[in-house]
This record gives C-alpha cells, sequence and structure tokens, in this order.
C-alpha cells in the first residue's frame, strides 16, 4: 500500500479522526447515534467493522481507537439478536472509557425474544459506568442478575430512555431504575412510567428533578401529581405528559417554568380545566394537546385556555390540538387571541368521530383570510357567511395542517383563504409555506383550485373524506 493512507506515512493520530469521520451517518429522523440504522453500525459493510478487514495496520489502528466503538444498537426479533451477544460484548471491551451510547430494541414479548434481550441487557449492564445516552425498549426481558452495588452509578448518563410493556415486573423496573442513586449529569429522562410513583410525585427513585431540561412520562397518576413534578423541574425546556383523569390534590401556587419552551399534554376533558389554571410558562412556543373522554361529555376549555396563554403571557410559533371537541365559536376565539398571533404552524387533527360538529366553519376561515386580497370571490358574498372584518389574524402563518371532520364551509372557500396567503405580496403576512387538509368529498372545486397552486409551488397534501 504505497499511498498517502499508507501506515508511516501519517500519524496514528489522524488516521483515527479519518475512521472516525468514516462512521455511518445518522438517519434523517435522527441526528443522535443511537438513533442509527439499528444493522448498519455492526454491518461488516461499514465502519468500524469495515476498517478492520483492510489490512493488519488499520485492523490495529482500529481496534486501539475507542472511539470508533462507542456507540451499539441491538435489534432483538425472532429470538435472535443482531448483531450477536458475543460481538456486543467484544465491542464495548473495545470503547476504553469514553461514555457510551446504546439501544436495545425488543420485538414482542415473546419467550425466545425475552430471554435474548435480557442476555444483552446483562453485558449492557456491565458498562453503567459508561453509560452516556441510552434507549431501551423492551417487553418483559428475562436477565440473570440486578445491578451490583457498584453499578448503581451513572456519572456519564446524560439522556435515558426506558420503554416498557405491563410484562415488565416491578423488581426488575426497579433494578434499571437503580442506576439513578448517582446521575449527576442526566439533563434528559424519558420513560414509560417511574416506579411507585405516589400522587404527590414521591417515588423511592431518587429522581435529580432539579437537574432535568427534557421530560417525558407516559403515565402520571394525576393533575396534581403532575404540577408537583413540574414544580420539582426548575430547568426544564421540553416536556411531555401523559396524565391520568385523577385530579389529586392540586398545589396552592401554579408553578412558574421560566425556562419551558416545548409543552405535550394528554389528558381527559375534565382535566384539562384545573391544568391550565395552574401553569405559568412564559416562554413557552411549542405547545400539544391531546384531549381525550367519552364523546358525550367532550368540552374544550377555551376559557381557561385563554386565561393560561394570557397569564402566562407566552408567544407560541406551533399549536397542534388533537379531538379538542372545540366549538366553532371556540376556535375563533383562539384564532383571536394575542398570543397564537405569532404562530408559524398551527396543526389540527379531530379523528375521533364524524359525529362531532365540524368548528373550521366560515367564521375562522373569514378570520383567516387576509382582508385586502382580492380573490375569485370574498367570503362575504356567500350566502350566510360572517360579514368580512377589517383585521386578520395569524399574520406568519407558514404551515397549516387540518384532519378530520373540522370543515363546514362552502365549496371554493377553503382556496380563498390559502390563494389569499398564498399570493398576497405584503411585508405583514408571511407567504403559506404548506398546507396538508382534509377535504370534504362535495369540495371539488377546493380539490381543483388547490393542486393549481400546488403547480405554483405551494407545497399542499390533499386527503378526502369519504
Amino acid at each position: 500500500m504505497d499511498s498517502l493512507l499508507s501506515p508511516g506515512r501519517l500519524p496514528v493520530e489522524v488516521f483515527q479522526e479519518i475512521f472516525f469521520r468514516c462512521l455511518p451517518e445518522p438517519s434523517n429522523d435522527s441526528t443522535h447515534p443511537v438513533s442509527w440504522h439499528r444493522e448498519t453500525l455492526s454491518s461488516p459493510e461499514n465502519a468500524p467493522l469495515l476498517l478492520c478487514h483492510v489490512c493488519r495496520q488499520w485492523r490495529d489502528i482500529a481496534l486501539s481507537s475507542p472511539n470508533l466503538w462507542t456507540t451499539m444498537s441491538v435489534n432483538v426479533r425472532l429470538g435472535v439478536a443482531v448483531p450477536a451477544p458475543d460481538l456486543v460484548s467484544v465491542w464495548l471491551s473495545r470503547s476504553g472509557a469514553l461514555p457510551l451510547n446504546l439501544a436495545l430494541y425488543q420485538q414482542n414479548e415473546s419467550i425466545a425474544n425475552r430471554i435474548v434481550a435480557g442476555q444483552i441487557l446483562d453485558i449492557f449492564k456491565r458498562y453503567t459506568s459508561q453509560w452516556g445516552d441510552v434507549r431501551f425498549e423492551l417487553f418483559g426481558p428475562r436477565y440473570d442478575r440486578l445491578l451490583s452495588t457498584g453499578e448503581r452509578a451513572g456519572p456519564l448518563l446524560k439522556r435515558f430512555r426506558l420503554y416498557t410493556s405491563h410484562l415488565f415486573s416491578k423488581q426488575e423496573e426497579k433494578d434499571l431504575f437503580a442506576i439513578f442513586d448517582h446521575v449527576p449529569q442526566l439533563r434528559s429522562l424519558h420513560v414509560s412510567r417511574i416506579p411507585d410513583l405516589d400522587l404527590s410525585a414521591g417515588s423511592p427513585t431518587p429522581i435529580p428533578w432539579q437537574q432535568l431540561a427534557h421530560l417525558t412520562l407516559e403515565y402520571v397518576p394525576a393533575v396534581g401529581t403532575a404540577l408537583r413534578i413540574l414544580d420539582m423541574c426548575p430547568n426544564l425546556e421540553s416536556c411531555n405528559m401523559k396524565i391520568d383523569t385523577v385530579r389529586g390534590s392540586l398545589l396552592y401556587d401554579p408553578p412558574h417554568l421560566s425556562k419551558l419552551r416545548t409543552l405535550s399534554i394528554n389528558l381527559g376533558f375534565e382535566s384539562l380545566a384545573c391544568f391550565l389554571d395552574q401553569l405559568i410558562v412564559p416562554r413557552l412556543t411549542n405547545l400539544t394537546v391531546f384531549v381525550r373522554g367519552p364523546l358525550e361529555q367532550y368540552g374544550w376549555a377555551q376559557e381557561q385556555f385563554g386565561a393560561f396563554l394570557t397569564q402566562s403571557n407566552c408567544h407560541i410559533s406551533r399549536l397542534e390540538i388533537h379531538d379538542t371537541g372545540m366549538s366553532s365559536s371556540e376556535f375563533a376565539a383562539c384564532l383571536r387571541h394575542p398570543s397564537l398571533q405569532t404562530l408559524i404552524e398551527l396543526v389540527i387533527d379531530d379523528t375521533r368521530d364524524w359525529t362531532w360538529d365540524p368548528f373550521v366553519t366560515y367564521e375562522a376561515l373569514d378570520l383567516l383570510t387576509v382582508p385586502s386580497f382580492h380573490g375569485r370571490r370574498r367570503m362575504h358574498d356567500h350566502v350566510g357567511a360572517i360579514p368580512h372584518s377589517k383585521l386578520y389574524f395569524l399574520p406568519f402563518l407558514e404551515r397549516l395542517t387540518v384532519r378530520g371532520n373540522c370543515f363546514l364551509s362552502q365549496d371554493g372557500t377553503i382556496a380563498d383563504m390559502v390563494e389569499s396567503r398564498w399570493k398576497y405580496d405584503s411585508e405583514e403576512v408571511v407567504r403559506l409555506k404548506l398546507v396538508e387538509v382534509e377535504l370534504p368529498a362535495s369540495h371539488m372545486e377546493d380539490m381543483r383550485r388547490l393542486k393549481e397552486l400546488q403547480g405554483e409551488g405551494l407545497e399542499v397534501v390533499l386527503t378526502q373524506q369519504y
């Protein structure tokens, strides 16, 4: 090998840097190493294993470069681990003392998968002192031993993600959470549940709430519990919670989260009002709300939602709402709220039942139409339409998504609104970039005209209800 890349021509440190840059690129859906394709890193067609087959010198350099061996993603399916346990063990032994990015995905709860997933987990547990970012998706793995006293610490752990099923026993779950005895660098916690979490947010697991910047809890037993957790997390920047229907005891003083920018909540309609009443988030920019409950009792807490935005004095840039049960007047009130006039993206997804009354009506479409745009027709020309106002709302809106049985308007009215925000040329209103709508089957003119706008360069995603 007589090229510039022949060993001896360049320092070993240069080779190590070049080899590191040969590692597979992360997938498009995530830039984090543990989200790489589950079989890419361990393939002999890719670095680092590929580098070990070029020549003896390259192999020696690769094997002595710990940063090539710090990421391991294992997929367990049909009773087989890919890569195999032996390769996983050898791989991690080459990582030196560097922080590890580990992922373990178990396909389902079959006995064979549970046994093999347990074998991989046992290997990973030998390296808890090096865990830096871990993501485990488990269905009751069967492993041989619990964490030893020396393994109940993760001094390098920054992100911990654990998604489990009901098959995961409490003892096994508590065992993995024992690492929280010492996690001074932990900033991101994303878990299905916290073992033995009570209504007052107490738990035998020593969660370092005050350290957390990012939190996902897929089960919180009560609204009061959620609020108490938030009150213990002054440094939160993003939060995602699914809250049970129990109210629980509320705090005397609402939590004031001065750093929270992203909030996603999934809760019952009867819990929404008291949750919003008890929270102040002045820097919130991204808000997602999932509402659930029996259809005959459904309702949207518009008064509390408006008060929540006002008392927080926040400026939302992205709002996503699911199955809200809004009325047309409540949705129009949302569009008028001062805290939502900074919206860049609005996502509406109401798909639970076709019997709900549509709430994106003439009134809402009229509020979203730029009034000085002289399109093919004006909304106030339609019979029964709301008289056109001089104001327009959401001037910075670039992306609009409406799914479900939400529209109630004359055919062509939706296209009027979209066209007004696409063709209107003014610094006062930002042009739409994306429109994704589910149109009523009878709206043939809307369909035709939106396709014309698609041909002009607007990104349009269209589906029809049948």
